[in-house]
C-alpha cells in the first residue's frame, strides 16, 4: 500500500514537471519567434531609411552640384560685367601700393584698377623680416642711414622717409639702399605722382617677434602726407589687419582677391568711405550704389 502512494506520488511529480518543462519550452519558442520578428522589422525599417538617407544624399548632390554651376555662371557674369560697370570711373587716379611680407599676388585688383583707369605709380613690397623684433637689423639699418636715428624711432622714421620718398619721387639714394639692404622691393617705379595709397597684405597687423605693430607706423606715416589710403586684404588671410584700419578712420575691403572685393575697393577710390567684404568687421558686402547715396 505504502509502494502504491510512493508510486503514484512520484509519478505526478513526473507528470507536473513534464507539464512545467512544456510550457517553458513553449514559451521560449513563443518568445524566440516574437523577438525574431522584432528584428526583422528592425532591420527593414533601417533599410528603409538607408534607402531614404541615400536618396536624399543623391538629391543633395544633384543641388550642390547644380549650385556650384550656377555660381560658376555668375563667378563668370561678374568677371566680364565689373571691369564694364567701373570703366574709366578713375581715370587720372594715380596709386601707390604699399604690400607688406611674401604676400604679392594683386594681379586681379590691378587689373581692376588698369579696367577703372586708374596708375599704379609705385608697388613698394616692404620685407617682413623687417618688421621683426631683431636688433641685428636694427644695427644694419643705423649704419646704413645718412643721420642718427634712435633705435626705438628706427621703423617710424624709415616710413615716414619711404613715405615721402614715394610722394615726392625723390630721396633716391635711401630707396636705393634699402633696396640694397633687402628692406624693400620696389616695382613699377615711383614717380613721385600719388593720390590713394592702398596698404595691402594681413602682415600690417602685430605678429610673433614683432617689436610693434607695423600698422601703426605706417598709417601714421601717410596720414601725415595728408594722402588718403584704404587697407585691403583676402578673405582667408590668418591675421586680419581690418581692426588697426577701423580704428584710423581708414576704408578698408577684406575680400580683395574677389571681383566684388575689386568692385568694392574702386569705389572706395571713388570716395565711398566704410569698411566692406565678408568679415565681421565689414559693414556692408559691397558700397552703396550711386541713387543710394
Amino acid at each position: 500500500m505504502v509502494i502504491n502512494i510512493r508510486y503514484y506520488v512520484i509519478m505526478s511529480a513526473s507528470i507536473f514537471l513534464a507539464l512545467g518543462v512544456g510550457i517553458f519550452i513553449g514559451f521560449s519558442l513563443d518568445g524566440q519567434e516574437i523577438f525574431v520578428e522584432q528584428q526583422q522589422g528592425l532591420i527593414t525599417e533601417l533599410e528603409q531609411r538607408f534607402l531614404d538617407l541615400k536618396q536624399q544624399n543623391t538629391m543633395m548632390e544633384t543641388m550642390m552640384k547644380d549650385s556650384k554651376k550656377e555660381l560658376e555662371m555668375y563667378r563668370v557674369l561678374l568677371e566680364r560685367l565689373m571691369p564694364q560697370l567701373v570703366k574709366d570711373v578713375l581715370e587720372g587716379l594715380n596709386i601707390a601700393i604699399i604690400q607688406n611680407g611674401d604676400e604679392t599676388d594683386h594681379g586681379g585688383m590691378v587689373s581692376m584698377l588698369n579696367h577703372a583707369g586708374a596708375r599704379v605709380s609705385s608697388t613698394i613690397r616692404i620685407n617682413k623680416d623687417f618688421f621683426c623684433d631683431d636688433r641685428q637689423w636694427a644695427i644694419l639699418l643705423k649704419e646704413n642711414l645718412d643721420e642718427f636715428v634712435e633705435e626705438d624711432q628706427l621703423q617710424p622714421y624709415i616710413y615716414r622717409r619711404l613715405v615721402n620718398a614715394v610722394i615726392t619721387g625723390g630721396d633716391q639714394g635711401f630707396i636705393r639702399r634699402m633696396k640694397e639692404l633687402d628692406v624693400i622691393e620696389v616695382s613699377e617705379g615711383y614717380s613721385g605722382e600719388v593720390d590713394y595709397f592702398i596698404l595691402a597684405g594681413e602682415g600690417f597687423a602685430a605678429g610673433p617677434g614683432m617689436a610693434a605693430e607695423p600698422g601703426v607706423f605706417i598709417i601714421e606715416a601717410i596720414k601725415r602726407s595728408n594722402i588718403p589710403a584704404v587697407g585691403v586684404e583676402k578673405s582667408d588671410c590668418e591675421k586680419s589687419s581690418i581692426p588697426r584700419y577701423r580704428d584710423a578712420r581708414i576704408s578698408s575691403v577684406d575680400n580683395v582677391e574677389s571681383v566684388i572685393g575689386q568692385y568694392s575697393l574702386v569705389r572706395v577710390l571713388q570716395g565711398y568711405t566704410g569698411h566692406y567684404g565678408l568679415k565681421e568687421t565689414a559693414q556692408a558686402l559691397i558700397p552703396p550704389w550711386p541713387e543710394e547715396m
